[in-house]
């Protein structure tokens, strides 16, 4: 187990940890009833907010929070979580070599190039989770708001938001006819064009569908080509809601989401050749080749296409029933699929270094059922449970004819490697069980105190597949003077009854975990707070789906503890 302990950030006063950015001028949004209360903005003009699974301006919540508008998003330009940079403090991305985004909140993040591995920072839309980096895509658009947690989230969030969490909250079905549409156009020729149509069905039911398109021309150039230019835009997303309300007492809320990506890849800018070792024997051309020194310049070859062709589905059913006057049972029920197939030339020349296509399926099922009420008039709690079931798959197809490995083959007198992959297979079962009181004592102060236990089970196969030519079995089999292995089986060393051969590696990971938070706020005038707050959370173990030779190169990295102190 790895621990890290943060001391994080002194904010005393009038709600100095927290940031909320909203419009100048702020919009009045309909509720499902038709009301002319807002959902997104109180009356004071604080940003409402459900960080702590019920509603409150965002100024009490006793918890560092950054809670923005949809229309400032907007008008910002933020449109995908990558551009959250841009209006939230202390979070920081990037892609990985092979496209898998990482996110990183207050320094934690977890940087893997596969895309079967959870992020310390949570995403989620309505509170539904998205469990993989690469699933949150479609996640910003036709938003109310975005809600960014802080710290461990592990208590009401879960498992692996060790860094924080981002809450979408989607614009809801209203009771009124709307409908809107925006567009923009930049550079590169870069346009977007969205827009929703909402309304009722009937007297209890509402709808809305949103769509938005986005489309650019290319923006990396060729350093040896000139003329040559990659990087054009072509994602769409939609989202469709229905809103059920009977009665007073139940809420119905179904939504279908999802996306397809048909974007050019991004490739790689030559830096520099680096070599791993004395003996190392660098590709021909590689020690003089040009490098880059634009943001703009990189290079790349054809072997495989440097497409996308990504796409993502989510369905999502929330029930809400008010049991009595204090109680409410609330059950959201989500299954997600996301299927990826991408060509990348990671090796930043017009070289067969790293040439990859990459395909991948990811599925997930979560059941949250939660109960949440009031003591009286001093006192709101919550307690529930939690399951997920996720199966994720991806495969590394890989062209390293002038690879390191592939140079060093030669000295057995064989040729190049043409292909090879690597692949990866987990399967995540989680359970748990989690509880928040939040308590007045007396007008001025309140206590917070909050719990879960997480039980997992993270199952794992992989292997590295000679394919093509053969070049890598036979070269790892006549470098250990065993059989070599047949063209498209495993070549990865596993020990078998028989001793030392070729095979896929198996392996299990089971973990468990306490996730707690301890709090207390002082609220001294009105529009001021002070708190302070212990969490710890953390990450689930993870395996990497990349490349192994031998079984041993497959060790976990075991669950990750975050404990963190901030007033």
């Amino acid at each position: 187990m790895r621990t890290r302990t943060g001391i994080l950030l002194l904010a005393l006063g009038a709600g100095t940890a927290h940031t909320a950015i909203a419009a100048q001028q702020v919009v009045e949004n309909e509720t499902a009833d038709g009301g002319a209360a807002t959902e997104a903005v109180a009356a004071d003009g604080d940003i409402v907010v459900t960080a702590l699974k019920r509603e409150q301006a965002v100024n009490s919540v006793p918890m560092s929070i950054t809670a923005v508008t949809g229309d400032t998003l907007t008008q910002l330009g933020v449109t995908d979580v990558l551009s959250l940079q841009k209006v939230v403090p202390g979070f920081f991305t990037q892609d990985s070599s092979y496209g898998t985004p990482v996110y990183y909140l207050r320094g934690v993040g977890f940087y893997e190039q596969s895309a079967i591995v959870k992020s310390p920072v949570g995403v989620y839309i309505d509170e539904v989770p998205l469990p993989y980096p690469v699933m949150s895509a479609g996640a910003s658009f036709d938003l109310e708001r975005v809600e960014v947690l802080k710290g461990p989230q592990g208590t009401l969030f879960g498992a692996n938001a060790t860094g924080g969490a981002i809450n979408y909250v989607a614009a809801k079905p209203t009771r009124d006819f709307q409908a809107k549409i925006n567009g923009s156009y930049g550079r590169f020729d870069i346009a977007r064009l969205g827009g929703s149509i909402s309304g009722p069905l009937s007297d209890t039911l509402a709808a809305r569908v949103s769509l938005q398109h986005e489309s650019g021309g290319d923006w990396q150039t060729s350093l040896t080509r000139p003329g040559d230019t990659i990087g054009s835009r072509n994602f769409t997303q939609g989202r469709f809601q229905l809103l059920w309300e009977p009665g007073d007492a139940f809420r119905a809320h179904f939504t279908a989401s999802g996306f397809t990506d048909r974007s050019d890849t991004q490739q790689a800018q030559f830096v520099g050749a680096f070599a791993q070792t004395p003996t190392t024997v660098l590709a021909p051309g590689l020690l003089t080749y040009p490098i880059a020194d634009r943001s703009r310049e990189a290079d790349w070859n054809a072997r495989f296409p440097l497409k996308k062709d990504n796409s993502l589905y989510q369905l999502a059913l929330r029930l809400d029933a008010d049991l009595n006057d204090d109680i409410t049972l609330t059950s959201i029920s989500a299954y997600s699929k996301y299927k990826q197939d991408q060509g990348l030339d990671a090796d930043g020349t017009d070289l067969t270094i790293v040439g990859l296509h990459v395909t991948g399926d990811l599925e997930s099922y979560n059941q949250e059922l939660r109960f949440a009420g009031a003591l009286g008039t001093s006192g709101q709690w919550v307690v529930g449970a939690n399951y997920e079931k996720s199966n994720a798959f991806e495969n590394n197809l890989n062209d390293v004819g002038l690879s390191t490995t592939s140079r060093t083959f030669r000295a057995l007198g064989l040729p190049d490697i043409n292909l090879v992959s690597f692949e990866g297979r987990t399967r995540f079962e989680s359970y748990a069980i989690f509880g928040n009181l939040d308590y007045d004592l007396g007008d001025l102060v309140t206590v917070h105190l909050g719990g879960r236990y997480t039980d997992t089970d993270l199952d794992f196969e992989g292997c590295t597949r000679t394919l093509g030519n053969n070049t890598f079995g036979i070269g790892v089999a006549r470098l250990l003077g065993i059989a070599a292995p047949a063209v498209g089986s495993c070549a990865t060393l596993v020990t078998t009854p028989t001793g030392l051969n070729f095979g896929l590696a198996r392996k299990s990971l089971p973990e468990d975990n306490f996730s707690w938070r301890v709090g207390i706020d002082f609220k001294p005038a009105a529009n001021q707070l002070i708190y302070a707050n212990v969490s710890r959370g953390y990450k689930s173990g993870a395996f990497s789906s990349l490349a192994g030779s031998a079984e041993g190169q497959y060790v976990p990295a075991v669950q990750e503890e975050l404990t963190a102190y901030e007033v």
